[in-house]
């Protein structure tokens, strides 16, 4: 398991042409206080929905916050790889 503040196995889940906060966290540009918010709101996360969407399929997942988490997986190359993640209230996202 990833350590927090390690990024080393980020680039294998996360495409480069990432957006939103997916290419945030490739990147490494998160503070502890962000990745402490994160692992909360992940520790139990509850999935709501799935759908095929124009850009690759659409995972939407009710975080421990009670915020919504959406998560759009492509397949490039030989794996499937998360291309856009956004987590918040519906207005904040």
């Amino acid at each position: 398991m990833t350590q927090s503040g390690n990024y080393a196995q980020a680039e294998e889940v996360i495409s480069p042409k990432a957006k939103g906060t997916a290419r945030t966290v490739r990147m490494g540009d998160l503070s502890d206080e962000t990745i402490a918010s994160y692992k909360e709101s992940f520790a139990q996360p509850k999935f709501l929905s799935g759908r095929n969407v124009s850009t690759g399929i659409q995972y939407t997942f009710e975080t421990a916050k009670g915020e919504k988490a959406v998560f759009v997986v492509a397949k490039e190359g030989q794996n499937f790889v998360i291309k856009d993640l956004k987590i918040g209230s519906d207005k904040d996202r």
